[in-house]
Protein backbone atom coordinates (compact mmCIF):
# COMPACT_ATOMS: atom_id res chain seq x y z
CA UNK A 1 0.00 0.00 0.00
CA UNK A 2 1.38 3.31 -0.81
CA UNK A 3 0.60 6.25 1.47
CA UNK A 4 0.02 9.81 0.15
CA UNK A 5 1.39 11.73 3.09
CA UNK A 6 1.83 15.12 2.83
CA UNK A 7 5.70 15.71 2.91
CA UNK A 8 5.78 12.62 -0.21
CA UNK A 9 3.11 14.92 -2.04
CA UNK A 10 4.56 17.81 -1.37
CA UNK A 11 8.06 16.57 -3.01
CA UNK A 12 6.55 14.96 -5.95
CA UNK A 13 5.02 18.49 -6.59
CA UNK A 14 8.58 20.15 -6.25
CA UNK A 15 10.03 17.74 -8.79
CA UNK A 16 7.20 18.20 -11.36
CA UNK A 17 8.34 21.86 -11.54
CA UNK A 18 11.42 21.66 -11.74
CA UNK A 19 11.53 18.75 -14.67
CA UNK A 20 8.98 21.47 -16.26
CA UNK A 21 11.11 24.27 -15.41
CA UNK A 22 14.46 22.67 -16.99
CA UNK A 23 12.49 21.01 -19.86
CA UNK A 24 11.23 24.61 -21.22
CA UNK A 25 14.97 26.46 -20.59
CA UNK A 26 16.23 23.52 -22.93
CA UNK A 27 13.47 24.23 -25.36
CA UNK A 28 14.14 27.69 -25.75
CA UNK A 29 18.14 27.10 -25.45
CA UNK A 30 18.01 24.63 -28.80
CA UNK A 31 15.34 27.12 -30.75
CA UNK A 32 17.45 30.69 -30.05
CA UNK A 33 19.77 31.20 -32.76
CA UNK A 34 22.49 33.29 -31.48
CA UNK A 35 23.83 34.30 -35.20
CA UNK A 36 20.40 35.64 -35.69
CA UNK A 37 20.35 37.54 -32.30
CA UNK A 38 24.16 39.05 -33.67
CA UNK A 39 23.62 39.62 -37.67
CA UNK A 40 19.78 40.34 -37.42
CA UNK A 41 16.70 39.06 -38.55
CA UNK A 42 17.85 38.67 -42.20
CA UNK A 43 20.79 36.70 -41.30
CA UNK A 44 21.31 33.35 -43.57
CA UNK A 45 23.36 30.66 -42.27
CA UNK A 46 23.74 29.32 -46.23
CA UNK A 47 24.18 32.70 -47.77
CA UNK A 48 28.11 33.11 -48.91
CA UNK A 49 27.30 36.42 -50.10
CA UNK A 50 26.03 37.49 -46.94
CA UNK A 51 29.37 36.51 -45.25
CA UNK A 52 31.32 38.04 -47.16
CA UNK A 53 29.78 41.48 -47.81
CA UNK A 54 29.95 41.42 -43.77
CA UNK A 55 33.36 40.45 -43.76
CA UNK A 56 34.08 43.16 -46.15
CA UNK A 57 32.01 46.06 -43.92
CA UNK A 58 33.82 44.59 -40.92
CA UNK A 59 37.70 45.41 -42.92
CA UNK A 60 36.52 48.81 -44.13
CA UNK A 61 35.46 49.95 -40.03
CA UNK A 62 38.72 48.74 -38.66
CA UNK A 63 40.87 50.39 -41.72
CA UNK A 64 39.47 53.47 -40.51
Amino acid sequence: MKRNTQKSILRAKRNTKKRTRNHMKRKQRAYSDHMKLIFGEEYNPFSFAQATKAVKERDQKLKK
